[in-house]
């Protein structure tokens, strides 16, 4: 047998298929059942709520109108305020026919006392019993209402029943006595018969008292009054307790049972009905049964019919397979198959036709694959060689210069020479190793990109600093164009961006002996796909162009190559791995650029060109950059003779504003930490202590006003100073309202705020003017820059004016452009953002506020103008941007002339004395 199955695999198709669809059938069958079953018991419980529900209200209605008859006919027991006589109250009692239908266990009337004084029917020794102590009696006497009571055993009816009291009251509301109707709970008629009408044969039904712990009626009366203590498998009554109104439990004999419960209104019982599940799911069950003898009759007759159908139509596959045998057996290349059919057997032929050819393809990829291997291998034999020549050069320069420092260790002036040239050698080695580990790690894909701002002028800067004694010993000009429309700040990897110029300048600088070298930048007028207004990027084109000895077109062609130069000529005479350009075109690529372009001409010089994209930074970044830029650009002024004592909380997020401060309580002696946002300054108040806090209102994250109520929380003593440009009445209520206790406004004024400061700090400080200032001798007025005010604001400190002005004059540019960008992203949303538009308003109004306390009148006017636009939500013109744009070149100008008028005056600050 399994020899034949082996041989045909018409058969074993055949099996395998008639056991997929077997296991399939079952499959679905199971998934069709269990949906069946589960259906059948959605449907019978959704059946049995609603029987359960009716249930449950006749129950409610049959308690209401023995609740409501009984407390009607307490109230026919009184007269006069007085309960008629006991012969009146029997006949009464005794002709109440309705009520003894309701009450099978009987009617007392009890006195006052609660003590039985008249008793329908009558039982032996009931007349006469005091019934003070029951909690049905206790109820009413307390709240003197209507009250059904739980079950209990009836003292001298000795079985189980339920009571129902109702209060005879006076007209005046005075307890009289009482009225009670007792149910004997085996044999009341409600219970049983309203039970009984809805349930199955197979079915029970109980009416439970959770709070009590038993049952209060069944179908099955020898449950009545039984504890659930006394069950074996009270799994249900827990289930019904959690107010659990449906599912499947194990019922009181253990076995599985499906249950529905549905509380009463005016006590706290349940009703639950229980069904065994063997009981309901017989019907199901037999009909799944004949629907699987159904299936399998179809299976035994569809069996050999598949058989024979199969059979025929997998003939053909065998007659491939021969010819397959037989083509395999032939020398290669293979000849492919002749194709007679055109069904699936067909596909089959004419892929394996089609490998065939790929294999013959593949046989000459080979051959080509090897050729290449075997010049490769030339070339990086080459490269070695190049290699250790280069390594070798440098190491022995370094060992014999070595030896040289080593025997004239008495000439300082011979030794500091040969040192000079062994650290040229030791560079030379150094940028060698740089680049192979560099080659490798590209290879090895372990080169990663990080992005952060930077500034294109710094790069410059680098350029500059790297390459100036280079370019001066060869009397080359080295010459820098950034595009005047470019931002300050972009985003992105500036290290690796840098190493690829510098790749492309040294070897500009080699291959030039005279002329210049020329690096520029400019703008490309498109758009990276699919940009998002908060991943926005530029492209910009980097050019690097030189007057040097350039390049014929087979040498550029050989460029991009790994170990590779223009030729071999060029590596001899000028030296070098061919490595630099092969690392700056994987760099350019994998920061997203396209690749490093050359055009040359031999004699005529040489350009490289590559575009690359250049993240626009989003307002955090550009904040913190800025932030950092700042930081490292002033310096505070020392300043002797300081007396205050005392640590300043300033929360303020304006570097310029911050400095201008800090400068201030520099010179009063005063310990400042900064911090950016009142978010920080609250957790700084909280976990340190400070003399004094400076809160600026507008800062992100936390407000400064309630950043001061969240610090008045934990803090009421320590002293909070406003710094804000309005001092209107009702920023002084603002004030008041948030905790704050005092204002300095801005522009900041050095002997105004000196003195708020002092105050505070209850010390005293005696604060001197400035000298006056001769301004027409020393300064030219402007209608842009108000020099004597801003020296005035800084209390004659030109020195330290002439600081604030240049970290202005190094910020302003960039800090418009980030509120213009925020403006486009704004316009690109379709929906307005609150949060972006107060976040606009900040970066504007802060830029105001120190615009103003450096007295720049233009820019002030310009950004009041710009803010009011903010407030309105409305975006400004192009001309408009065009006049704003205009006045911060003029203003820029203007500073620039300013600052260095103003550092050649001197005047005095302000003096603690």
């Amino acid at each position: 047998m399994k020899t034949f199955l082996a041989q045909n695999l018409s058969v074993r198709i055949l099996l395998l298929s008639l056991s997929l669809a077997t296991v399939l059938v079952m499959a679905v069958m199971l998934m069709v059942s269990q949906v069946f079953i589960n259906e059948s018991k959605r449907t019978l419980i959704s059946e049995k709520q609603l029987k359960t529900s009716q249930i449950a209200q006749l129950i409610d209605d049959s308690l209401r109108i023995r609740r409501d008859a009984l407390s009607e006919f307490a109230m026919m027991l009184q007269v006069d305020d007085t309960l008629k006589s006991v012969d009146e109250i029997q006949g009464m009692l005794d002709n109440r026919v309705f009520l003894h239908r309701y009450f099978n266990g009987g009617l007392m009337v009890l006195d006052a006392d609660a003590v039985a004084m008249v008793d329908s029917p009558i039982v032996k020794d009931r007349v006469g019993t005091r019934y003070d102590d029951r909690d049905h009696v206790k109820w009413v006497k307390q709240h003197l209402e209507t009250y059904i009571s739980h079950p209990f055993i009836g003292r001298r009816l000795h079985t189980p029943i339920i009571s129902i009291n109702a209060p005879i009251l006076s007209q005046s509301g005075e307890l009289l006595g009482y009225m009670v109707g007792i149910s004997l709970l085996h044999d009341d008629f409600m219970m049983q018969g309203l039970a009984q009408r809805f349930a199955r044969s197979h079915e029970s039904v109980y009416l439970i008292d959770i709070k009590n712990e038993m049952f209060v009626s069944s179908t099955d009366v020898s449950y009545v009054f039984t504890s659930f203590s006394q069950l074996e498998f009270p799994d249900v009554i827990q289930l019904v307790s959690q107010l659990s109104a449906e599912g499947q439990t194990l019922g009181f004999d253990g076995e599985p049972a499906l249950f529905v419960s549905e509380p009463l209104s005016f006590i706290d019982w349940h009703v639950l009905a229980l069904n065994p599940i063997e009981k309901v799911m017989e019907p199901i069950y037999a009909l799944l049964q004949k629907l699987v003898m159904l299936v399998g009759l179809i299976l035994l007759i569809v069996l050999p019919l598949v058989y024979f159908l199969m059979k025929k139509q997998l003939k053909p596959l065998g007659e491939a397979c021969r010819q397959i045998d037989q083509a395999l057996q032939q020398p290669f290349p293979l000849a492919p198959l002749t194709l007679t059919t055109q069904d699936e057997i067909s596909h089959l032929l004419r892929g394996f036709n089609q490998l065939i050819v790929h294999q013959n393809q593949q046989h000459e990829v080979l051959l080509q694959a090897r050729e290449q291997a075997e010049q490769a291998s030339a070339v990086k034999s080459r490269f070695l060689a190049t290699v250790g020549h280069e390594v070798r050069t440098p190491m022995v320069g370094i060992l014999g210069l070595t030896d040289l420092a080593l025997m004239v260790n008495n000439q300082p002036e011979k030794q500091l020479g040969y040192l000079r040239k062994l650290q040229t050698s030791g560079k030379s080695l150094l940028a060698l190793l740089n680049n192979i580990l560099d080659f490798s790690k590209i290879e090895a894909n372990q080169v990663t990109i990080n992005q952060h701002p930077f500034e294109l002028k710094v790069l410059f800067s680098q350029l500059t600093s790297q390459f100036e004694a280079s370019v001066e010993q060869k009397d080359i000009a080295l010459k820098f164009d950034l595009d005047a429309s470019l931002l300050s700040v972009y985003c992105g990897d500036s290290a690796r961006l840098l190493q690829v110029l510098m790749n492309l300048v040294s070897n500009a600088i080699k291959f030039t002996h005279h002329g210049f070298v020329r690096v520029s930048i400019s703008a490309l007028p498109r758009q990276s796909d699919n940009q998002s207004p908060d991943d926005l990027k530029a492209w910009l084109l980097f050019e690097v162009s030189d007057s040097g000895i350039g390049m014929t077109d087979a040498q550029q062609a050989r460029l991009f190559q790994a170990f590779s130069q223009g030729d071999d000529a060029i590596a001899r005479d000028y030296g070098g791995t061919g490595l630099g350009l092969v690392i700056s075109q994987d760099l350019v690529l994998l920061m997203g650029g396209e690749a490093i372009e050359v055009t040359s001409r031999l004699g005529k010089g040489s350009r490289f060109r590559f575009a690359l994209p250049l993240a626009i930074c989003r307002d955090e970044q550009l904040d913190h950059f800025l932030t950092q830029h700042e930081q490292t650009l002033l310096q505070p002024i020392e300043l002797d003779d300081v007396r205050l004592i005392g640590r300043v909380l300033v929360a303020e997020d304006n570097p310029i504003n911050q400095h201008v401060i800090g400068e201030l309580l520099l010179m009063l002696g005063l310990d400042a930490v900064f911090v950016e946002d009142g978010m920080a300054a609250v957790e700084a108040m909280q976990g340190e202590s400070f003399d004094l806090v400076l809160m600026d209102r507008h800062m992100p994250k936390l407000n400064g006003y309630l950043a001061a109520e969240q610090i008045r929380e934990f803090d009421v003593f320590t002293p909070i100073v406003a710094l804000t440009a309005s001092d209107t009445n009702e920023e002084l209520v603002l004030i008041e309202q948030y905790g704050l206790n005092d204002l300095i406004q801005k522009p900041i004024d050095f002997l105004k705020t000196a003195t708020t400061v002092a105050k505070w700090l209850n010390q005293p400080v005696l604060l001197s003017s400035a000298k006056p200032v001769d301004f027409e001798s020393c300064c030219q007025l402007s209608d842009l820059v108000d020099l004597q005010k801003g020296v005035a604001l800084m209390n004659g400190r030109y020195g330290f004016y002439a600081k604030m002005l240049g970290a202005f004059l190094g910020s302003v540019e960039a800090d418009f452009s980030v509120i213009k960008r925020r403006f486009e992203i704004l316009s690109l949303k379709r929906e307005q953002d609150a949060v972006a538009w107060d976040s606009l308003f900040r970066a504007c109004h802060g830029l105001m506020g120190v615009s103003k306390g450096l007295a720049l009148v233009k820019m002030v006017e310009a950004l009041a103008q710009l803010e009011q636009a903010i407030k309105q939500r409305e975006a400004p013109s192009k001309a408009d941007w065009a006049r704003w744009q205009q006045t911060i070149v003029d203003s820029r100008l203007t500073i620039q002339q300013s600052i260095n008028m103003l550092l050649n005056q001197e005047g005095k600050g302000i003096k603690v004395k």
